[in-house]
């Protein structure tokens, strides 16, 4: 199985990355934090899984192996599918998911779209299960970070103006590899403003 591609960024959208591997590329679907470690030109190493279905055969990416086994978790719970996955993946980073599903906040899960409240529930249940017992740095606080806040309040603000999930992580991830350091100190409101000015950019 293809378990990660390591090659040179040719070309990166909303929602994937190309990565040219001798000669090859590989579209990849990609979760917001491994777009947020392609940069075109620049080579990058991302976690895989590829998917045979009947609507035909997917390759999801990943920043590392606990955002992919999580993603394996979702896909085994009835009503998620690999797209679903990577959704929750794009609007939520490990530890706002992890966070979520310790606490039951169904809600989380719930103001993503394509998931009802018997889905949302379904995550939550499996996933705590799943959890239980697992030495994961995350799951040490039962409250979410800061930052896992911030960015959830800027994603929730910039959707009631209209902007797609996915146009919004994609512009978080460019302010935060321009931007370095600074976007960890960033609150609600400055964020919003910064990604404001590169959204109406397009």
């Amino acid at each position: 199985m293809l378990k990660c591609i390591e090659g040179k960024v040719i070309n990166v959208g909303s929602e994937y990355a190309v990565i040219d591997v001798n000669g090859l590329g590989f579209e990849i679907n990609c979760s917001a934090s491994a777009l947020d470690i392609c940069n075109n030109a620049e080579t990058a190493r991302i976690i895989t899984h590829l998917q045979f279905s009947e609507n035909g055969v997917f390759l999801f990416g990943f920043s590392d192996e606990q955002e992919r086994e999580l993603f394996l978790k979702l896909i085994s719970i009835k009503g998620v599918g690999g797209k679903l996955a990577l959704t929750v993946l794009r609007n939520l980073d490990v530890d706002m998911i992890v966070n979520a599903a310790l606490n039951s906040q169904t809600d989380v899960f719930s103001r993503i779209s394509g998931i009802g409240k018997k889905t949302a529930e379904r995550i939550c249940f499996e996933l705590n299960r799943y959890l239980a017992g697992k030495d994961l740095e995350t799951s040490s606080s039962k409250m979410p970070s800061k930052q896992g806040l911030t960015r959830a309040t800027v994603i929730e603000a910039l959707r009631s103006l209209g902007f797609s999930t996915a146009d919004i992580n994609h512009t978080l991830a460019r302010i935060a590899r321009t931007s370095g350091e600074e976007f960890s100190e960033m609150d609600e409101g400055q964020m919003i403003k910064a990604a404001l000015k590169e959204l109406n950019k397009g």
